[in-house]
């Protein structure tokens, strides 16, 4: 019975990360692995790693806590790469082609998933990323070797986990596993604790020890303890045990056991390889000699924990959540009472990085010096000095208008463009935003967007008056779902936008005029700019039809990074004139124009990444002629371009 019930367990596990998948639900919100990493992030840089869920670290808490009770129950119950493994190690048997890793080899192999997970946690920790994404095999495989795997390395821990299990009993589990890394560590509690005094202690007497001290010291106490000792020491408090005076020594427990553990020998299993899956309880059904602390009758315990632990885990996680960023800067000690704005529903806050980007838009402004960031509620809460600014001020910070041209004139070309401003109800963040323009596409004579803080919002919109109604924009905007593909998948978004009122007709625009007003372009000095004398410089300008582009603007990095290679040129600018156009500064001293258009036209860029290396991708930007050289010294003396530049 044991033994159908915890497959039971793992064919529904299994079955719910196929769900994920095919609804592409997030595949590892429910990782503890992921809440351990995020503890350490948190208390290291007091921030959440990307993608890690409340939900995730309660699991990581509900594991700790099933640990110290009763080992490693989700090994055997709830990983699935465990019960993978498990069931081809049974082909494997079947096969005849298992064997046993000899003892000193064995020992020595175990150290790996430790250095895993030492090298798993300082990377995770210091630069707030999840890196076992890029290796993990559940990861790998569920994500088909998607965003953040580094293919070589997720591919070949998916073939060492599947020929692996084929050869060696839960291979990948007992050598390679950092999670089963931790959850050793935390059943030998006592070894980390002495690990952790003692760094506090090195601290305090004044030595300067990084974190990675300590992390080294838990991966190698860990090592030390299972490969020296091999086994766990006092804790689980329930174990397996084996009553002896009724025992027949018939092996028939230690023949279930998925890690070949010699049962039989034991009074109280204490072997680091026990994950409580009581495959040897099922075994022992007639004499019932196995049990958990000499107990038949708790022979279903591990089940019942497993049930309560992650009870226990959506239970903390639906009542409680951690920041993803809490920052303090300027005189915010100074405050006695801070004025305190809180803002939820900010869907473009969706992680770390957002939470980082939101920071850096606010910590200049006048009289804010904190931020909170809540990623799983969308919730964003903003500390001020009342005396400086006002809560009226601080949602205008938060606030970031936009223009957004929604399509080109290729279909046609209206005479003129008529004005309509609204106020529009549910409309605040840039993820709104978005969504409002995909809402305003559904109707071909709609062209473009502007908004501008306000309560609500204030939104111009650019349409067609010869082709449309206002009535028509209204019903655009006040959709209730809209539909439309990203990565070639279908989507479907929900829509609560309410126009506030009738609005009303704020004129009409030349399509020339709207072109310039609607062009968002890039601006980037490098090579030493500022040291240089402006005046000695010139400009290269050509014409680059998809400088607009949303997608090719998002892209220009790559070949701003191309071009810098050359030292003498110094500044890449996208503008609308009469067209839009490309302008590149350049010491003329240095470099002439044949090679800076040479430079624009290659196949492919080759483009710098963060640790000095170069890589390369397809040229996909396009230039028309004509192109003409400007002298910076007779461009700054226009007076009517002397404010763009």
């Amino acid at each position: 019975m044991n033994s159908k019930i915890r497959l039971a367990f793992q064919i529904i596990i299994l079955a719910l990360i196929v769900w994920a998948i095919v609804n592409a639900n997030d595949v590892e919100a429910y990782c503890p692995m992921g809440g351990i990493l995020a503890f350490g992030t948190k208390l290291f840089q007091g921030t959440m790693p990307c993608s890690v869920s409340s939900m995730a670290f309660f699991m990581a808490v509900a594991l700790f806590i099933g640990a110290l009770a009763i080992g490693k129950l989700f090994c055997s119950f709830i990983c699935p790469i465990g019960s993978i493994s498990e069931w081809i190690g049974k082909l494997g048997k079947k096969l005849k082609i298992q064997f046993t890793i000899p003892k000193v080899v064995d020992r020595l192999l175990r150290s790996v998933k430790y250095f895993l997970l030492f090298f798993v946690l300082y990377k995770t920790i210091t630069a707030s990323e999840l890196f076992c994404r890029k290796f993990d095999p559940y990861f790998g495989a569920v994500t088909g070797f998607g965003h953040d795997t580094v293919l070589l390395w997720s591919l070949g821990a998916v073939i060492v986990t599947i020929v692996g299990a084929l050869l060696v009993k839960q291979f990948w589990c007992r050598y390679f596993c950092f999670l089963g890394a931790a959850s050793n560590i935390f059943v030998n509690i006592w070894s980390a604790a002495i690990i952790t005094v003692i760094y506090l202690l090195l601290k305090l007497i004044g030595l300067q020890l990084s974190i990675i001290w300590l992390l080294g010291g838990f991966a190698l106490m860990g090592f030390l303890i299972e490969a020296g000792l091999f086994k766990f020491i006092v804790l689980p408090f329930f174990k397996i045990t084996v009553d002896q005076d009724s025992c027949t020594q018939c092996g028939l427990c230690t023949k279930a056991c998925p890690y070949d553990i010699k049962v039989q020998e034991y009074t109280s299993v204490n072997h680091p390889d026990c994950v409580m899956c009581t495959e040897c309880i099922t075994a022992c059904d007639k004499e019932k000699s196995v049990g958990v602390n000499r107990s038949y009758k708790l022979r279903f315990l591990p089940h019942i924990l497993v049930v309560a632990l992650i009870t226990m885990g959506f239970v903390l996680s639906a009542n409680y959540e951690f920041t993803t960023l809490e920052k303090r800067w300027g005189k915010f000690e100074q405050l006695e009472s801070p004025g305190i704005y809180t803002q939820a529903g900010v869907k473009n806050v969706k992680c770390w990085g957002s939470s980082m980007s939101l920071f850096n838009m606010l910590k200049g402004r006048k009289g804010i010096y904190g931020l909170d960031t809540y990623a799983k509620s969308k919730t964003v809460v903003v500390y001020y000095d009342q005396d400086e600014t006002s809560e009226e001020e601080v949602k205008k910070a938060l606030f970031s208008p936009s223009r957004y041209k929604i399509r080109t004139f290729r279909k046609y070309t209206p005479a003129r463009l008529t004005i309509w401003e609204v106020g529009i109800e549910k409309l605040f963040d840039r993820v709104d935003q978005v969504n409002l323009v995909r809402a305003l596409q559904q109707n071909d004579n709609i062209f473009g967007l502007e908004t501008s803080f306000g309560e609500p919002v204030t939104a111009k919109i650019y349409y067609d008056a010869d082709s449309i109604k206002v009535e028509d924009v209204k019903n655009a905007i006040e959709a209730k779902k809209i539909e439309f593909k990203l990565a070639g998948k279908d989507q479907v978004v929900e829509l609560e936008f309410e126009c506030e009122d009738e609005g009303n007709m704020a004129g009409t625009m030349d399509i020339e005029t709207f072109n310039k007003q609607m062009f968002s372009g890039v601006d980037q000095k490098f090579n030493n700019y500022s040291k240089l004398d402006e005046q000695q410089l010139q400009i290269y300008e050509i014409g680059m039809p998809s400088a607009g582009n949303v997608q090719i603007r998002r892209k220009m990095q790559y070949l701003i990074s191309h071009i810098s290679a050359d030292s003498g040129i110094v500044r890449y600018k996208t503008l609308y004139t009469d067209r839009p156009v490309a302008r590149i500064y350049f010491n003329p001293e240095w470099v002439d124009t044949a090679k800076i258009h040479s430079m624009l036209l290659p196949d492919s860029l080759t483009y710098f990444k963060r640790d000095n290396t170069t890589g390369k991708t397809p040229n996909i930007f396009k230039f028309a002629y004509p192109s003409n050289v400007i002298n910076v010294s007779e461009f700054l003396q226009k007076t009517a371009e002397a404010p763009n530049e």
